[in-house]
């Protein structure tokens, strides 16, 4: 029998791609990039796509850890909490330095 979910608090369930983007604080196509690469999991809903709200938690705790195992080279290394995008013309990470 599969597992029944529900709403909690009156956050939506299932977020669409602008809502996940902005609480990530990155652009839409950002977003885009990272479930195509399989880093998000998109559930498509006819032609609507939208994310778990579990999911993007789940995203987050994985960048979570991807810091902290940089760090874990030594104490000179940058913190950084984000993720590289190769398609971002300034070169930049997305997220925050810590």
């Amino acid at each position: 029998m599969p597992k029944v979910t529900t709403v909690t608090a009156g956050r939506p369930l299932l977020l669409k791609l602008d809502a996940v983007a902005a609480e990530l604080q990155c652009t839409r196509r950002s977003l885009e990039r990272q479930i195509a690469a399989g880093r998000i999991t998109a559930l498509h809903i006819g032609r609507s796509v939208r994310i778990e709200r579990r999911e993007l938690e789940a995203f987050v705790d994985l960048l979570r850890e991807e810091a902290r195992s940089h760090t874990s080279r030594g104490a000179d290394a940058p913190r950084v909490v984000g993720w590289t995008d190769p398609h971002n013309d300034r070169g930049g990470v997305h997220g925050q330095t810590a």
